[in-house]
């Protein structure tokens, strides 16, 4: 075969890492017209990621400066996916649209 179902699922987290209920999307305004690779690991990660043994996490950012170009990036081992604003839209639309045309 091409291609195999391997069964994993994501889902939006209900609970946050101190225990208490969540909608799963955590919204934070770091107050930066655009972000570089350097400020998104120095800044944007350690103050906002989850432990990642628990949670996929996904920081989606204005790419500017030297990383204007990238759509997104992960890291091996990932501690997270980082998408530009305009990838992750696409991207909930594709989501939308498959679920759409699963029912």
């Amino acid at each position: 075969p091409i291609g195999a179902d391997i069964q994993i699922e994501f889902i939006l987290a209900k609970v946050d890492p101190n225990g208490n209920p969540t909608n799963g999307i955590n919204r934070v305004n770091l107050c930066q017209a655009y972000w570089e690779m350097s400020t998104i690991n120095s800044t944007v990660k350690p103050s906002t990621i989850w432990n990642p043994t628990q949670y996929m996490n996904m920081w989606s950012v204005n790419f500017g400066g030297t990383a204007a170009d990238l759509l997104g990036y992960a890291q091996f081992p990932s501690n997270g996916i980082i998408l530009e604003v305009r990838a992750f839209i696409l991207l909930v639309i594709y989501q939308l649209h498959t679920i759409k045309e699963e029912l």
